[in-house]
């Protein structure tokens, strides 16, 4: 039609808004979109002429193998128009929409952000061909200036040993990334998921909303994280080794997690192995299926999440509890502490509800506040909560009985019946006794609650 990026078009003509984007496969670039030769250099060239001239995007159409990595400046959008792949009668995967398949290095990533500002990636897919030590995507700077403001949206991060490398403490200067936001994007048979190891990494940064499927490694490592919040990710861990979140490193600063979820036959949820008094982990809202492991210094705010596994707390970690819910088994102990770490619990669970279960040291436990006010108390030793035993009452099997004088112990009444007289408790884990024509087990420590008080009327 005669449009030409040569051209002086006013106003918001057609001719000036196409005037503002380049599309790859268009001449002079003419790069191959059908993925059998390499269009890294055609690419390239459309993003150095767009940065050159002041247009703000370069548009790609098509499926693109690159040998070499892509370097884009500040200030430049890369667009695609949405990817997917499938997997069809056993014939390996087939990529469909816009992909950039990188064929190049290993030791090298697909695209290249170094010291850049205001730039943004999405509605794409990078192939890695599952190439061990491959990078999708590098970020870094040496702080002449520092990078920040990049938006990546929709993307589909296939095959990579990391996909998304956020920074890099080895290099001199000390690099400093942040101000950069992830959302809605697919991380596909990736060993790591994001790196995050710089100066002030990710500072005022937000992640949310990425998948994580197949994962073989860590979801999220994170090496001296700054201030930033993740937030509705989820992952599938294959591995006892893969973790959802693994956080290390010198003084992390807070950090918020929430709304995410762990699933899959191995892994952690979260482990913390760092020294920090000033910072601060956040999780709010999770699912967690997979154990949590802290050691060291730190405080963790835990609130509303579903805990469906252990937690082991050691150093001085100081780990708050607050209207989390905790679905693991009864009579198994789901934290631990050792190591001067510190337990502290809410729950808004009444105190039968939670008849069987084992509860830390320093739970709190809700107990049928009567209206107008509420009423806690605190779990003095860890073990296994039952109600106290009664004379000549009817008891049914799997209920959990303490003694009436405290003896350490807890008791499972393995046939139904009516009490007679308290018996005499037996202290030897699986030893049975008899009241009336009930019988009960000595099952493990009996948890001690003391300490019922108002807290607010």
């Amino acid at each position: 039609m005669g449009f030409s990026h040569a051209a002086d078009y006013g106003g918001a003509s057609v001719g000036r808004r196409l005037a503002q984007e380049i599309w790859v496969t268009d001449a002079p670039y003419s790069a191959d979109p059908t993925g059998k030769a390499d269009a890294a250099a055609a690419i390239q060239a459309a993003i150095d002429f767009a940065h050159a001239n002041g247009i703000a995007t370069v548009r790609l159409n098509g499926r693109f193998r690159i040998d070499k990595t892509l370097v884009v400046p500040s200030g430049l959008s890369l667009e695609g128009q949405g990817a997917c792949y499938w997997y069809k009668d056993g014939t390996g995967n087939i990529f469909e929409g816009t992909w950039l398949r990188y064929r190049g290095p290993a030791a090298l990533p697909a695209i290249r952000y170094g010291s850049v500002q205001t730039c943004r990636l999405s509605r794409l897919g990078i192939d890695c061909s599952g190439v061990a030590g491959t990078r999708a995507i590098s970020i870094g700077s040496t702080n002449k200036p520092a990078t920040k403001g990049l938006v990546f949206q929709d993307l589909l991060i296939f095959g990579a040993g990391t996909a998304v490398q956020w920074g890099d403490r080895s290099k001199t200067p000390l690099e400093q990334c942040d101000e950069i936001s992830f959302r809605d994007c697919t991380f596909h048979s990736c060993v790591d998921g994001f790196v995050i190891d710089a100066t002030n990494a990710a500072d005022f940064s937000i992640i949310e909303r990425v998948g994580f499927d197949q994962l073989q490694g860590v979801a999220f490592k994170l090496l001296t994280p700054g201030f930033m919040r993740i937030s509705q990710c989820a992952a599938g861990l294959l591995f006892r080794s893969s973790k959802m979140f693994e956080i290390s490193g010198d003084s992390p600063d807070p950090t918020i997690i929430e709304g995410c979820q762990s699933e899959g036959p191995e892994g952690k949820f979260l482990t913390y192995a760092t020294t920090n008094d000033q910072g601060l982990i956040h999780l709010r809202g999770n699912v967690v299926n997979q154990p949590i492991e802290v050691r060291g210094v730190t405080r963790i705010l835990s609130t509303g999440n579903y805990i469906n596994s252990t937690i082991a707390l050691s150093g001085y970690a100081r780990f708050n509890s607050d209207c989390d819910v905790w679905a693991g088994a009864l009579e198994t102990a789901q934290v631990m502490v050792s190591g001067g770490a510190r337990f502290r619990g809410v729950t808004q669970r009444d105190a039968s509800g939670q008849n069987g279960r084992w509860l830390p040291v320093g739970l709190k436990i809700d107990r049928d506040p009567t209206a107008g006010g509420y009423e806690y108390s605190l779990c003095v030793r860890a073990g296994i909560l039952g109600f106290p035993f009664v004379r000549g009452a009817e008891y049914g099997a799997g209920q959990y009985i303490l003694p009436s004088v405290d003896n350490g112990f807890a008791y499972k009444c393995i046939g139904g019946g009516a009490t007679s007289a308290e018996p005499s408790w037996p202290k030897a884990i699986g030893a049975t006794v008899r009241s009336g024509t009930a019988s009960f087990r000595c099952i493990g420590a009996g948890a001690l609650i003391k300490g019922v008080s108002p807290i607010e009327a």
